[in-house]
């Protein structure tokens, strides 16, 4: 029989042993809240990050259990996106629609209390593979006469919103939540915009003047001097978290760093991005159209801004032919209204580029 005080050290040691492993979480598969520090986040990918009122934006969410434990309970949720504006008399919230979620099939679970979540994961182990979602909300349109409310340190219209990732670690639902927060603005265009357009089509474009992807504001003249439509009529397929194209408008005078030395016009920068990729692109990151569905670009000119007459079209600084027998890209033959004083162009590509007259 062994001496009492052997007895004292023995069950003393096995305390001190417990105590260590729970500090480093060593029991039952969990460690402290204060280490649980996945890989995660959420933002506005692939957007684009400006939008036009009434347009879709694009989030996305990821996270990954890289820590020695394993994961109770993971859930991911969303404020669902809102912008105040004024109708000259008081601030009123509108909000966003969902139109699409990676997480659940539709129809999709109603946000409560203007939160939406995405059904919970039982069990997340350590070393598990990544769970990324996509998330895709129809922005709210503008009703006419009001103006949106920019609060500082903003200095231009945003759609907000929080995403959230809910954590509880372990083997058992004892204890409390870790919470990974993340809010994301969106910068919001008014309808239309003179001068840019952003948004994510999850809705292919079957002509380009009765449902274009993207356009600016048609009504050329005195301080618009040109007008621009995308149709994008090919979307990706079967890609769960890529639904849909991040676009983008932007018409602007040339600039010298440009080096597009060819035309007198506004350039018309379209961007249409590749699967995952966002705006504004490059020529390596732009989609690629096929064939026999190319995207479809309307320009219009208000003749009274240029002295000469348009006679051409230019992408990335290449002169365009007007009829499809050399290929892609192409232009019809430009549509002159004499009464509106209004020059129009409509061409066909298997890409964006920065497109102008001369």
């Amino acid at each position: 029989m062994q001496p009492r005080s052997w007895k004292h050290v023995l069950v003393g040691a096995a305390l001190v042993a417990l105590l260590v492993a729970a500090l480093f979480g060593y029991v039952a598969g969990s460690a402290p809240a204060s280490q649980r520090n996945p890989a995660q986040s959420f933002n506005a990918d692939p957007g684009p990050s400006t939008i036009t009122f009434g347009q879709n934006v694009a989030y996305k969410a990821f996270l990954q259990n890289t820590t020695n434990s394993n994961f109770k309970n993971v859930a991911f949720s969303q404020t669902v996106p809102s912008v105040v504006v004024n109708d000259g008399t008081s601030n009123t919230i509108l909000y966003a629609t969902l139109a699409y979620s990676s997480c659940e099939t539709p129809p999709y679970s109603t946000p409560v209390n203007n939160v939406y979540s995405c059904p919970t994961i039982t069990t997340l182990n350590a070393g598990s593979n990544p769970v990324p979602y996509t998330l895709v909300w129809q922005s709210p349109t503008l009703p006419i006469g009001d103006t949106c409310v920019v609060s500082a340190p903003a200095s231009v219209c945003q759609l907000t919103t929080t995403g959230t990732w809910n954590i509880k670690e372990g083997l058992t639902n004892s204890g409390s939540n870790d919470t990974f927060a993340t809010t994301v603005n969106s910068t919001l265009l008014t309808v239309p915009d003179f001068s840019k357009a952003g948004g994510y089509p999850i809705q292919k474009c079957t002509d380009v003047n009765s449902n274009p992807t993207l356009i600016t504001n048609q009504s050329v003249g005195s301080g618009n001097p040109m007008a621009t439509k995308a149709c994008a009529p090919v979307l990706p397929t079967g890609d769960a978290l890529n639904p849909g194209l991040a676009s983008t408008i932007t018409e602007r005078d040339a600039v010298s760093s440009d080096h597009l030395t060819n035309g007198f016009t506004q350039l018309s920068i379209i961007c249409i991005a590749a699967v995952a990729k966002t705006c504004p692109d490059d020529a390596s990151t732009a989609f690629q159209f096929p064939a026999d569905t190319p995207a479809t670009f309307v320009f219009v000119f208000d003749n009274h801004a240029y002295t000469k007459k348009i006679t051409k079209m230019y992408e990335n600084n290449v002169l365009v032919p007007l009829d499809s027998s050399q290929g892609f890209p192409y232009c019809d033959p430009p549509v002159y209204d004499g009464p509106n004083q209004t020059t129009t162009f409509v061409c066909h590509a298997l890409h964006n580029s920065p497109w102008r007259g001369g």
